[in-house]
């Protein structure tokens, strides 16, 4: 029995691949979670389709959790635009690692900071960036399952 394992269920809001239509680029751990050089930056990649490092969980704790290595979460303590993002052990607590979801924008936002996701000027193999949320195409994304059809805000906002 394994506890600490987050179920892909629909009591969690969303699931899958993480997609910017716009650029085709999905968020990907890019195998930073199999080493242990201690480089946990999240990044971009092509969308393969394949689940693996590219598969996540929006869990009902408001966290995007990697399902490949579940007890790391997308997590960001700098609050400035232009700030990259590392994988952290999930600690359920809020703070660097809730986030938000809006299905009608699209936005995937960084709650503490109020910045969104952001693929601007990135390439596949780099660090994915937050950035004020303008509303560009670069900033929507798409999970492949979402369960929740309503706004996906968290209450303490």
């Amino acid at each position: 029995v394994y506890p600490e394992l987050v179920v892909p269920d629909d009591s969690n809001f969303a699931l899958g691949s993480i997609r910017n239509p716009a650029s085709n680029l999905c968020l990907d751990d890019l195998q930073r979670l199999d080493d242990d050089k201690g480089d946990k930056q999240v990044g971009v990649y092509w969308c393969h389709n394949q689940g693996g490092s590219q598969f996540f969980i929006f869990s009902k704790d408001y966290e995007i959790v990697a399902l490949r290595k579940n007890d790391y979460c997308l997590d960001n303590s700098n609050y400035s635009p232009g700030a990259t993002l590392e994988w952290y052990p999930c600690h359920k607590m809020g703070g660097n690692q809730q986030w938000a979801y809006d299905v009608k924008t699209r936005q995937l936002k960084h709650v503490p900071s109020g910045n969104c996701l952001d693929v601007k000027d990135v390439k596949a193999k780099e660090a994915i960036k937050l950035n004020l949320c303008d509303g560009s195409e670069t900033q929507e994304w798409e999970f492949s399952k979402v369960y929740s059809k309503e706004l996906i805000w968290n209450k303490r906002r």
